[in-house]
């Protein structure tokens, strides 16, 4: 229910205001110390619901950072591949772009790494609405980055339903602010 209500939202949006909202969330990663310290982002290519990333992409290939972005391997199983261009890219599976899945660009270490994590929504602890196949709450288990999720401001909501094998993200990226949470 709660899937549908934020599809929903996004689908009333004009692509112009979408823009704007992509545009102001991408600015406040690109400023911030997550962004700026990192050696190696860890990015979605955004669908048609989700705050659009390929500008972040750009910059941090433009800005020799490590790109990689997710493939979906097998039931839950999630890999990044490094990518060198936005160019590279092709659709897999859920109609995804993902990137080439060569061994070579297959990322094994992620030190000071950040991974942006996309969402339908995510409460003010850092939980978030997925699309309920669990490939990022397995993938983020055991990685020990800084996670960011990503959502429109207007998107965040209270109490989001969360289990004991949802991973919550670190830091709160929207249109409106940047922001850590306070975990326990």
């Amino acid at each position: 229910m709660l899937r549908k209500h934020y599809a929903d939202m996004r689908k009333k949006m004009t692509e112009e205001y979408k823009r704007l909202l992509d545009t102001e969330a991408a600015s406040r990663f690109l400023i911030s110390d997550e962004y700026i310290f990192a050696k190696q982002i860890l990015i979605y290519a955004a669908n048609p619901y989700e705050v659009e990333t390929r500008g972040i992409i750009r910059a941090a290939l433009l800005a020799g950072k490590k790109v990689a972005l997710p493939v979906c391997e097998g039931e839950g199983i999630m890999s990044f591949y490094y990518i060198n261009s936005l160019e590279e890219l092709t659709k897999g599976k859920y109609s995804i772009d993902e990137p080439p899945c060569e061994a070579e660009r297959k990322v094994t270490d992620f030190s000071d790494a950040v991974c942006l994590v996309p969402g339908l929504t995510f409460d003010p602890d850092g939980n978030r609405l997925g699309y309920g196949k669990g490939y990022y709450d397995r993938f983020l288990r055991d990685f020990n980055g800084k996670t960011v999720g990503v959502c429109y401001a207007s998107f965040v909501k209270w109490n989001i339903p969360s289990d004991k094998y949802d991973v919550p993200v670190q830091y709160l990226l929207t249109d409106g602010y940047l922001r850590r949470i306070k975990q326990n």
